[in-house]
């Protein structure tokens, strides 16, 4: 469970750097 919780982070991230572009 926490590396899907890492997992999960990492893809909020990547998610938030699209949004910023």
């Amino acid at each position: 469970k926490l590396q899907n919780n890492q997992l999960s982070g990492t893809l909020d991230v990547l998610e938030d750097l699209k949004l910023q572009n």
